[in-house]
């Protein structure tokens, strides 16, 4: 039964991009603090459309592993990954790799954010894999709703951008115990 549990937790996860894949260092950078973005790193074909992007980051938060304890409750490792292969660019100046990198930090923010999720649950030594499920949907929705965010409020606005770096930063040394 734990079993069953644990693979259908799994193939749902797979089709939100949490899934268990092997990780190739030509295609994938796990995020890093120390390591910043490049951008020799983007290395997908731009996209035409809109015409007034002209560059995008994408990440993944994906599935690195897992098990049940002892007492049966199931333990997720999960990593914040930059795609080499879909993050794309037609410029190459400072600002906007800055700009692109916040991305990046914002996905591990939510990373950080689902494995405190899974953290609380584990205090409570919850078994229903569907609630852990619940809680990365959630947080989910929420990274994808602070990364709009984010681009409408910092495009071409310096100010806005430093609030962002400096909420970002303050938020992700909030949550320094779940960086991995």
């Amino acid at each position: 039964m734990k079993l069953n549990l644990l693979i259908s937790f799994l193939i749902i996860f797979s089709h939100f991009g949490f899934s268990q894949n092997e990780i190739l260092n030509d295609t994938l950078i796990a995020w890093n603090k120390t390591k910043k973005l490049e951008w020799t790193d983007f290395k997908g074909k731009p996209k035409k459309e809109p015409v007034y992007v002209i560059a995008e980051t994408q990440c993944h938060i994906k599935y690195t592993g897992s098990y049940y304890d002892n007492n049966g409750v199931p333990k997720f490792s999960i990593k914040c990954f930059f795609s080499k292969n879909e993050s794309w660019t037609v410029v190459n100046d400072l600002e906007t790799l800055k700009h692109e990198q916040l991305h990046f930090d914002l996905w591990e923010l939510i990373t950080r954010k689902i494995r405190k999720a899974f953290s609380d649950l584990n205090a409570k030594s919850e078994k229903n894999v569907s609630l852990y499920y619940e809680k990365y949907s959630e947080m989910i929705k929420y990274g994808s709703e602070l990364q709009n965010q984010y681009d409408n409020e910092s495009y071409f606005n310096k100010d806005m951008q430093n609030y962002w770096n400096e909420r970002i930063s303050k938020e992700l040394k909030n949550l320094s115990k779940y960086e991995i």
